[in-house]
């Protein structure tokens, strides 16, 4: 389901759109090929994924920052997750 399409710039035969849409939409459509579902030659020349679920691209951390950070801060920064007790466990 596409939730939101905006043209953000139209030049030539090149048009840029923005497409907020749920999980696999835009995936699937792009595999039925340039003739797929809007029945013209359009094709896709780029894709950038902005946001998965609640994580957006302006909070991701580049591979050079997570490989200079030691393993306790990397867990401390990015793996917070509640922590239960086994009760099989003592």
């Amino acid at each position: 389901m596409i939730r939101r399409l905006e043209l953000e710039q139209f030049e030539g035969e090149t048009a840029r759109l923005f497409v907020e849409c749920q999980q696999g939409h835009l995936h699937q459509g792009a595999r039925r090929g340039p003739r797929g579902g809007a029945g013209c030659g359009a094709h896709l020349a780029g894709l950038e994924r902005t946001a998965v679920g609640p994580f957006r691209l302006e909070q991701s951390v580049s591979l050079d920052v997570l490989e200079a950070l030691g393993l306790p801060e990397r867990r401390e920064r990015f793996c917070r997750r509640k922590r239960f007790s086994d009760p099989g466990r003592a």
